[in-house]
C-alpha cells in the first residue's frame, strides 16, 4: 500500500481551502502529529462535516475532515489545500501515473 505519510487523516485541509466543508463542530483530536521536516508537533482538530466530498466520481458522506491550526509551509510548497489518507481508498486499487501526473481509481 502506498503511503502518502497522511495514514491517520482522512482529509487534512488548511483553514483557507477548507472553507466551504469545514465542520461545523470539532469532535475529534489527533495528538501529537509530527509537521514533518519542522519537528514541529501540534494536536489536530477535526469533525464530520455535512457536506459530499467527491473525487474522482465517488461521493463520500459524513466525511471527518481535520483542520491545520494555520496555513502549512508544507501544503504552500507543493502547492496543494491539503492532503488524503489512505482510509477513502481501502476498497480500491490506487493508480498514480508520476510521468503524467495522474490519480486514477479502480473498484
Amino acid at each position: 500500500m502506498y503511503d502518502c505519510g497522511a495514514s491517520m487523516f482522512t482529509l487534512n485541509a488548511t483553514p483557507k481551502y477548507s472553507k466551504s466543508f469545514a465542520p461545523k463542530q470539532l469532535t475529534d483530536t489527533l495528538y501529537n502529529i509530527n509537521n514533518g521536516e519542522s519537528g514541529t508537533v501540534y494536536n489536530a482538530v477535526g469533525g464530520k462535516t455535512d457536506k459530499q466530498v467527491k473525487i474522482l466520481g465517488n461521493t463520500y458522506k459524513n466525511m471527518t475532515v481535520y483542520l491545520e491550526k494555520g496555513e502549512s509551509d508544507i501544503f504552500e510548497e507543493a502547492k496543494v489545500a491539503g492532503a488524503i489518507g489512505n482510509k477513502l481508498f481501502l476498497d480500491h486499487i490506487v493508480i498514480i501515473d508520476f510521468r503524467t501526473k495522474r490519480f486514477s481509481l479502480v473498484d
